[in-house]
């Protein structure tokens, strides 16, 4: 591994022709690093793979991030999509994630730049761990310059930050690993709840409706990057609004809820218009990172009746 990498050196000084990556293993915070040829690099320790560059600067074969990194609110940047490397379900991560690439005892250098190379030093990185269920305005970020968290505002661009997408889902040895008060969180001890109601039962063809999803953490431990489904029944009602974080996606609407704390609950309204007349079954379901103490009440249905 040191002889490639002191090749690559080497070539981007102009001693040798310029060298194409193959996969080489690096080691950093989290545990081994397997570096590809296609911008992306995976770590073999939490099963995760990272974008090597920000979002806004472009990957180069020589293994260079170039270009300028863009700047993003945490609503922007929640909405980001990419289609990199032949896969699309490029996500933000969460904080206890991006801890994973940091090392966070190091504040001379919190990052290797032989895997993240180029990595603007100046603003933090956001994850899509909300700060508090009931805030949804405040973000944990890590910051690049001492790898600690931090809570920024992120209403304007003035104070955004940097974002590098991953992908796949993080070992269960990740998910214990940390948290925003960077305790240790073992997994399973998390408890979700959740409820679904509607504002009017029976209902009228081409009346408005409001189904509520409510859901509790009644687990000790916080339930981290929670997300809520709701099933639009295809045909018989149509999509209408949603709180603030749920966006429909097919016959499904998710709401992000971010963080749930022991105790807390939040609460999401989707407006729905009926259309046909009968008996409307919707359902509702809840998820987090953590595996759920008890998971028979992370499903919630219920029937309406829709008259002419």
């Amino acid at each position: 591994m040191k002889d490639k990498a002191l090749c690559l050196v080497a070539s981007f000084m102009g001693i040798f022709p310029p060298l194409v990556l193959a996969d080489i293993t690096l080691t950093l915070n989290s545990g081994e690093f397997v570096q590809h040829d296609n911008g992306t690099v995976t770590d073999n320790t939490t099963g995760l793979t990272w974008q090597v560059c920000a979002v806004g600067q472009k990957w180069d074969v020589l293994g260079v991030c170039t270009g300028k990194a863009h700047v993003f609110t945490y609503a922007n940047a929640i909405k980001i999509t990419s289609d990199f490397a032949d896969k699309t379900d490029w996500r933000l991560p969460t904080l206890i994630e991006l801890n994973s690439i940091f090392e966070l005892k190091n504040n001379n250098q919190p990052v290797n730049k032989l895997i993240f190379p180029q990595m603007p030093m100046d603003r933090g990185f956001i994850s899509s761990t909300i700060y508090a269920a009931k805030t949804q305005s405040l973000t944990w970020i890590v910051l690049t310059n001492s790898g600690k968290n931090s809570q920024p505002a992120s209403s304007s661009a003035s104070t955004g930050n940097y974002v590098r997408l991953v992908r796949g889902r993080p070992s269960a040895a990740l998910l214990a690993s940390s948290s925003p008060s960077n305790s240790v969180q073992p997994v399973g001890q998390s408890d979700l709840k959740v409820t679904l109601t509607v504002s009017s039962n029976p209902a009228k063809v081409s009346q408005y409706v409001n189904y509520t999803l409510n859901v509790t953490n009644k687990g000790k431990l916080t339930a981290t990057d929670t997300m809520l489904s709701f099933y639009l029944t295809p045909n018989l009602m149509r999509y209408d609004s949603a709180s603030n974080n749920c966006e429909k996606n097919g016959d499904s609407v998710i709401c992000k809820v971010g963080d749930l704390n022991s105790g807390e609950n939040i609460s999401k309204t989707i407006r729905v218009v009926m259309q046909e007349m009968g008996a409307m079954s919707s359902s509702t379901s809840v998820k987090s990172n953590e595996v759920d103490a008890n998971n028979s009440d992370n499903q919630a249905k219920i029937t309406i009746s829709v008259k002419k």
